[in-house]
């Protein structure tokens, strides 16, 4: 038992210094001590499948990695439990301080104590905060080896879209490269949910025009029925307004500086009403591939089990060496995901 514990404790202290370097700080008297980043606190009610939470903070660290993750405590829930949450946002300092935002559905255990403390501070304050301890960076960066020519299709199922949404934001804040195809698909459960990262998504729709970017959003499982019309299952889809969904009373708004701007994005409802189906990543993915003009294609994925699953078989059919070694690098399609096993 002996290496083993010494590996633990190694580990255990190796965790604890990474924590004093990112906390212990200047304090508000001028002092030096350890002190937690406060959270605000947004949330987002699911009664059917479980309430959404965003955080958002500021924490004076050096940036990480697009892809990268860090370990959450949160202080006021267990102290002697971490979990690991991907950043939605890009890891832009400002004045020595990096903001972070992140999402998670409450389930059981950790997430549902956190989820029901932000329930009964939010009806205290509507600016409530809970400290949190981050330990990190972890991981990997998934856009180091992103080449200008390499097309992007990203595939997010509900809050798998943390991991993609960096990949996008980078690619907004670059120069547009011509004939390069970029494209988001999104699949969530209700309209309502695209208010967990409004400003993100406005974001990259603002920037379709000029970088080309499409974004397919898949609506599955709208729990009002009687909101589906005979239209809605001939067309397959919808424009709605994002501002309007996510200012109304069941939804709280997202947005950081409070600014809203209005956005339509194209809504696609699958099968029968557009209840309970998901979107067919067979064709979409062929789609994307052969629409490419040129270049190999990222596919960055983040979702349940079974949809990661899906795209390893789907990807490992769109490739073809023989076509990549006469010098069709289209045809040349890899997967970078992170394995979430809920949405």
């Amino acid at each position: 038992m002996l290496p083993s514990l010494l590996i633990w404790l190694l580990d255990r202290g190796v965790r604890l210094l990474r924590i004093a370097l990112i906390h212990y700080q200047y304090l508000s008297d001028g002092s030096m001590g350890f002190r937690t980043a406060p959270a605000s606190l947004t949330h987002f009610q699911d009664t059917e499948y479980g309430d959404v939470v965003r955080m958002d903070f500021t924490q004076p660290h050096e940036p990480w990695k697009i892809g990268e993750h860090f370990y959450l405590c949160f202080a006021e829930s267990s102290i002697w439990q971490s979990h690991p949450f991907t950043p939605l946002n890009l890891p832009q300092t400002c004045n020595g301080s990096v903001t972070h935002s992140y999402i998670f559905r409450a389930k059981k255990g950790e997430t549902k104590k956190v989820t029901d403390l932000a329930l009964k501070k939010l009806a205290q304050s509507p600016n409530a905060t809970t400290p949190v301890i981050l330990t990190g960076p972890y991981g990997e960066s998934t856009t180091q080896t992103l080449m200008p020519e390499d097309n992007v299709l990203c595939v997010a199922g509900g809050t798998g879209i943390t991991y993609v949404l960096p990949v996008l934001l980078d690619l907004v804040q670059k120069t547009a490269v011509r004939e390069r195809k970029i494209q988001l698909i999104w699949a969530i459960r209700r309209k309502a949910d695209m208010c967990w990262v409004e400003q993100e998504i406005m974001a990259v729709n603002n920037a379709a025009a000029s970088h080309g970017i499409e974004v397919h959003i898949y609506v599955t499982r709208e729990s009002d029925s009687s909101t589906s019309s005979l239209q809605d299952e001939k067309l397959g889809e919808q424009i709605i307004d994002v501002k309007e969904i996510c200012d109304s009373p069941s939804c709280p708004s997202t947005l950081i500086n409070g600014i809203q701007t209005p956005i339509s994005l194209d809504i696609q409802k699958l099968g029968s009403r557009g209840l309970n189906h998901h979107p067919n990543l067979k064709s979409l993915v062929g789609d994307f591939v052969n629409g490419t003009v040129r270049g190999p294609t990222k596919v960055f994925a983040s979702g349940p089990g079974g949809m990661i699953s899906d795209l390893r078989s789907i990807i490992a059919a769109c490739n073809s060496g023989a076509k990549v070694w006469r010098g069709d690098s289209r045809f040349d399609v890899s997967l970078i995901c992170d394995d979430r096993l809920e949405w």
